[in-house]
């Protein structure tokens, strides 16, 4: 929810009734949108009668272009959470394992030079997906993501920047549906693993593939040392 200060006693007064009067509590964003909507019609009348009879009704109009933008903001704000994706849009079946699987580094061409990462990522990782683990290690200024499977040990690291170094990891255990929570790229990035590929989500659709990469293979790295 986006707040607006404003150093107007009067315009404070008026936003505040008008967050009285309106339940934002359970409201979806399209709900949410109506109910400013009415409201700032009939504050509008009211504004209109007022302005035949007294000055006030003057105030009050130049204090509904602040309403204006309030509405215009909240409504985008509520939409966009609204619409981003649900863990419970991705589901995975949680199955029992322990962290005790053996990693196999050599499950992509972007595995091997991690075996560090990728062990502390079985040991330390946070479980989503089921029975995957996943964990993150600064690239310069972004993150990359290594993602190990705990029944099989096979090992990803994605071969892009997954995101900024500031952001953080959200998952469930109980979804594929993996999210960086940047804020150098708000509201966030949605990801969701398939078993062998981190694919984006964009306006709540998958893509099909990952994005290109940006990374040299380990083997090509090896060979510049």
């Amino acid at each position: 929810m986006v707040v607006i200060l404003v150093a107007s006693p009067g315009t404070a007064s008026f936003l505040t009734a008008a967050a009285q009067q309106i339940r934002w509590t359970g409201a979806t964003a399209s709900e949410l949108l109506i109910k400013l909507i009415r409201f700032y019609h009939g504050a509008c009348q009211r504004a209109v009668a007022r302005s035949t009879k007294t000055l006030g009704g003057s105030h009050m109009i130049r204090y509904l272009h602040l309403v204006v933008m309030f509405v215009l903001i909240t409504a985008g704000t509520v939409c966009a959470q609204e619409s981003a994706p649900k863990f419970t849009d991705y589901p995975a079946r949680v199955v029992s394992t322990r962290r005790s699987v053996r990693v196999q580094l050599r499950s992509t061409p972007y595995t091997q030079c991690f075996r560090t990462m990728l062990r502390r990522v079985v040991s330390h990782g946070l479980r989503f997906g089921g029975h995957y683990t996943v964990g993150s290690w600064g690239c310069g200024t972004c993150l990359r993501l290594g993602i190990v499977d705990l029944i099989t040990g096979r090992s990803y690291v994605t071969p892009f920047e997954a995101s900024s170094r500031r952001a953080s990891i959200t998952v469930r255990p109980d979804s594929k549906l993996l999210i960086m929570d940047d804020p150098e790229h708000a509201p966030g990035l949605y990801y969701v693993w398939n078993g062998r590929q981190l694919l984006p989500i964009y306006d709540r659709k998958v893509e099909r593939r990952e994005p290109q990469p940006e990374f040299l293979r380990c083997a090509e790295m090896t060979a510049f040392r």
